[in-house]
């Protein structure tokens, strides 16, 4: 699944720290799998929530340079309670650019709540749900 975002990059050398509009990265999940259909379908609309909310930073050096788009992968652990609050969020694997860990942990926070969990998901309380967020720079004229 890859989710197709708007991201900056620099218009002409006189308006190098103006934004616009460019080919899309390639940022996904992993595929969503499960045996069950009901909670695939649960799982789904968790990651689409979450997509739907989720940015791929732009990073410059100085303030002043051009935006650069660095590769890397999230792995965030996110506890959905049973009424879909977020009851715990954690980068368990960084991608080694803090912007990149900051944003997947964003996109979270501005998806909850989520859907109440479906009774044959529960896991005590809630679900824990392993989130691989995967951002890579797309191939692209335009990619400075």
């Amino acid at each position: 699944v890859t989710v197709a975002l708007v991201l900056a990059s620099v218009m002409t050398a006189a308006c190098e720290r103006m934004p616009k509009t460019v080919s899309p990265p390639a940022v996904s999940f992993d595929e969503v799998r499960h045996p069950d259909p009901a909670a695939r379908t649960y799982l789904q609309s968790v990651h689409q929530r979450v997509k739907e909310r989720w940015t791929y930073p732009c990073v410059q050096p100085g303030g002043f340079a051009r935006c650069t788009y660095p590769e890397g992968m999230v792995i965030v652990d996110v506890g959905i309670a049973k009424n879909g609050d977020v009851a715990f969020l954690e980068v368990v694997k960084s991608s080694g650019v803090a912007v990149l860990d900051t944003a997947a942990l964003d996109a979270v926070k501005a998806a909850a709540p989520f859907p109440p969990v479906p009774t044959a998901m529960l896991q005590g309380a809630g679900v824990p749900i392993r989130l691989r967020m995967h951002y890579r720079p797309a191939a692209s004229s335009l990619w400075p």
